[in-house]
């Protein structure tokens, strides 16, 4: 794996406390500023495509070298990194009632 790109860590900042204040907007603010404000979806799509060359920074030269080999040890590390906040999250609102049918369909993510 390459080194961190500290700049883009900053900007990945950015574009989640973009989300976060779109979420919880501050009461009386200024028109320019609100609309900044209600802008988050931007910062979710910046995260996307942000995240997006990151993985490609750090893997591509795996896997243009031989990809079989790198697949599986790729899907196990996202998959290791992914799945446990998913999994979290998800017995977490279960046991709040919050979510609606069985629980297996939500932990192999099949949910409708």
């Amino acid at each position: 794996m390459k080194g961190t790109i500290h700049p883009l860590t900053g900007l990945r900042f950015v574009a989640a406390m973009m989300v976060l204040v779109s979420h919880y907007p501050v009461p009386g603010t200024p028109g320019p500023l609100l609309r900044l404000m209600q802008s988050g979806y931007a910062g979710v799509t910046f995260f996307f495509v942000l995240s997006g060359f990151i993985l490609t920074y750090n893997y591509a030269d795996r896997f243009c070298s031989d990809a079989r080999d790198n697949l599986v040890p790729y899907f196990v590390s996202r998959f290791a990194r992914i799945y446990p906040v998913y999994l979290l999250t998800n017995l977490f609102m279960w046991f709040l009632g919050k979510e609606g049918g069985p629980i297996w369909l939500y932990l192999l993510a099949l949910q409708p």
